[in-house]
């Protein structure tokens, strides 16, 4: 089940060297975490050019901190 996508813009390299230089992205997962009710949920992230002239050799995404917040209930 795929989540979402998103892109790096500008697509330069960049290295965050405090908290306020992070980039962050949202995915609602809700509906992966209900299908997989009490089952372990595997996160698979994958690079993929934009351009396909481009070749994603020597690419890299390092993740710093990943979390998992429940919806606020309404």
């Amino acid at each position: 089940m795929e989540i979402g996508r998103f892109a790096v813009f500008p697509s330069e390299p960049f290295l965050a060297a405090s908290p306020r230089e992070q980039r962050a992205y949202r995915f609602d997962a809700s509906a992966a975490f209900a299908a997989f009710k009490d089952q372990p949920l595997l996160v698979q992230l994958r690079l993929v050019p934009t351009d396909e002239a481009i070749s994603p050799e020597g690419a890299k995404l390092t993740l710093s901190r990943i979390e998992v917040n429940p919806r606020p209930a309404n």
